[in-house]
């Protein structure tokens, strides 16, 4: 089966295939329209970010949606931030449309995907039955793709966790040191995961030093909001908040607005409060830990805030797509399992039938011998 690993966050889609080829997109669905004047100026929307999709709904009629940045043209623009995925129309959109973009072959799929950890447990078992009867039609105009989208096989796996299998495969060094602790620390939109590893036969997770830390790059968002609307009297929306935050700054009503003292102090805020939840949480045992990794899409931008904090600290080399590419290899994992499981099973049967065909000979040269000694006796 062709592996794709897909991670849904709350601000961007990522995801990538068993051929390397990845996407990254903001998670943003928007009306579509007919936009008359497209390359009027020499745009184009060829790139991996800007798309207008059509999916068929369970009616069986066709829906049209722009997604990822393109999105941010629309008139109305719908972002995920619900606790459940599954309740939200939007995963099925960027689900069907990422698993689209990177099965040109329409194979059959092995879904690797995950959930934060504070919902893994609660949400693991129906978030799988969800993907396994997953099926819609989409078509990608632009690319001129069309494809039938189910999932053949899905592995449910958590954020974070699925980090760390990226980083010790760019780190196999960890893996020789029997009974070391390894940590890693996802910062996110919404939430900040963080798990520990000891490494062993294989690596097992230390439940007990694990944890969510319920804060993430948002918290800037509702900080500028509020200074905003403070400043103003009004509210902005999602995209007119993007816009600021990249340029720590906007124009407004004939004035420009500085917004880089407010960010630089929601980013310590998230920084202090997650280094915090990891002092609490582990305590003595920090000493203990032989490295500890920052990934996520908030990383870059708070890393600086990490520094001090432990000596073994590294950043996660493409901390955006870590936990898609650490999904990756845990599928791989899997269907490996899987392959030895069969090859044994096999070896299994094949004794079982030798054991059977020995039997039977056995039994042939005894009646043989019985006919002999009544022939001859």
């Amino acid at each position: 089966m062709f592996k794709i690993a897909i991670d849904l966050g709350y601000r961007y889609v990522k995801a990538i295939n068993e051929n390397g080829q990845s996407i990254l997109f903001p998670s943003l669905v928007g009306s579509p329209y007919n936009r008359q004047l497209k390359g009027l100026y020499g745009e184009e929307d060829s790139s991996n970010d800007k798309f207008h999709v059509r999916l068929l709904n369970d009616l069986g009629s066709s829906e049209e949606y722009f997604i990822g940045d393109l999105a941010r043209e629309s008139r109305s623009v719908s972002v995920a931030f619900d606790t459940n995925k599954i309740d939200h129309q939007n995963t099925r959109i960027l689900l069907a449309s990422a698993a689209a973009l990177l099965n040109p072959e329409n194979q059959n799929i092995h879904l690797i995907t995950g959930l934060p950890l504070q919902y893994y447990s609660s949400q693991k078992e129906r978030f799988k039955d969800y993907l396994s009867k997953f099926e819609t039609y989409v078509e990608i105009p632009l690319l001129e793709r069309k494809a039938d989208i189910r999932f053949s096989k899905v592995t449910v796996f958590p954020q974070a966790a699925g980090a760390v299998y990226e980083a010790v495969a760019k780190h196999q060094e960890l893996l020789k040191k029997k009974g070391s602790l390894v940590a890693l620390v996802d910062i996110g939109y919404k939430t900040t995961d963080f798990v520990v590893f000891e490494a062993g036969a294989g690596f097992h997770l230390r439940e007990d030093l694990s944890g969510t830390v319920e804060i993430g790059g948002a918290y800037i968002h509702r900080e500028v909001q509020s200074r905003f609307q403070e400043l103003t009297g009004l509210a902005l929306d999602n995209i007119e908040m993007d816009t600021l935050i990249f340029n720590k700054g906007i124009y407004f009503a004939g004035q420009d607005y500085d917004f880089e003292n407010t960010i630089s102090a929601a980013q310590r805020f998230i920084a202090q409060a997650v280094i915090d939840r990891l002092k609490t949480s582990w305590g003595q045992k920090l000493d203990f830990i032989r490295t500890m990794f920052l990934a996520g899409g908030s990383v870059l931008e708070l890393s600086e805030m990490f520094e001090g904090f432990h000596p073994g600290l590294k950043i996660l080399e493409d901390p955006q797509m870590a936990n898609a590419k650490g999904f990756l290899r845990v599928g791989e994992l899997v269907q490996k399992k899987e392959r030895r499981s069969v090859r044994q099973n096999e070896d299994i049967q094949a004794e079982q039938e030798e054991d059977m065909t020995d039997a039977d000979n056995s039994k042939v040269t005894d009646i043989s011998s019985k006919q002999k000694r009544i022939i001859f006796g």
